[in-house]
């Protein structure tokens, strides 16, 4: 009995012996693969992402608030004079313009600069074109 176990543990040892080199072997190949897919056939990725620009010209600090996409409001922030915020998604501002929350949808890849109108008493929310449009003109 006890010689008949030992075969079988020394098969089974034969066996695992046999599945660890299969498994390096496939292992070596794998990472081979992988090594020529990245280098020759994965384009290096070259996109960036665009923002939103927030910047002030209003000649005052500005405090808004703003919410993405399923979130609450945020903030308020202040924007000094001068300063420029970025956002990396679509959002909503809410700003006080003297009057009235004024509140407004930002869209990345433009800007939007705050500007003091009527002797700096209300304030407004311009949307200028993406960069690129900009330098092709």
């Amino acid at each position: 009995m006890a010689k008949a176990a030992q075969q079988l543990l020394d098969e089974y040892r034969c066996f695992d012996a046999l599945r660890e080199a299969e498994r390096r072997q496939a292992d070596a190949y794998a990472r081979g693969i992988r090594a020529d897919w990245r280098s020759r056939r994965v384009p290096r990725l070259t996109a960036q992402r665009r923002v939103v620009r927030l910047r002030n010209r209003a000649g005052r600090a500005v405090p808004y608030q703003i919410k993405g996409p399923s979130m609450a409001w945020s903030g308020p922030y202040r924007l000094r004079d001068g300063q420029t915020h970025e956002v990396r998604y679509m959002a909503t501002i809410r700003f006080w313009d003297g009057t009235r929350f004024v509140v407004r949808s930002v869209t990345p890849g433009y800007e939007y600069t705050f500007r003091s109108e009527t002797a700096g008493r209300t304030l407004q929310m311009k949307r200028t074109p993406p960069r690129s449009s900009q330098q092709a003109k």
